[in-house]
């Protein structure tokens, strides 16, 4: 099992009032598991992370790649992110600096997330 486990910046859980599009992947970790392939000869391809919770509550997240710079002659976005979480960023009462823990989870055939508070 692989586990990603990424510690939350002010960023990621809203603390510095600004808007950013989900949590940032890293690329070394974003194209390998728990995460499903991307096709970078599609622009901005996506795939659902369908998780649950340490409370069992279910979550639909999104993850992307954000890719047009390799597509638009004035692109700028080559990143990899997690989209549809600050509801339950909000709702975990997550922080700067707990972790975040994603993998998967053959048993329930399911997505797991976890905060890890610091």
């Amino acid at each position: 099992m692989t586990i990603f486990r990424k510690i939350l910046s002010a960023n990621d859980v809203g603390a510095t009032g600004t808007h950013q599009s989900g949590i940032l992947v890293p690329k070394f970790e974003a194209i390998r598991p728990p995460f499903p392939q991307l096709n970078a000869a599609q622009k901005n391809p996506d795939a659902p992370l369908k998780c649950v919770d340490e409370n069992g509550r279910s979550h639909c997240l999104r993850f992307v790649y954000y890719n047009n710079k390799l597509h638009d002659d004035d692109g700028t976005r080559d990143e990899y992110r997690i989209t549809h979480i600050m509801n339950y960023l909000k709702d975990t009462h997550a922080e700067h600096g707990d972790a975040i823990q994603l993998w998967w989870d053959d048993a329930v055939g399911t997505y797991r997330i976890l905060i890890v508070r610091r």
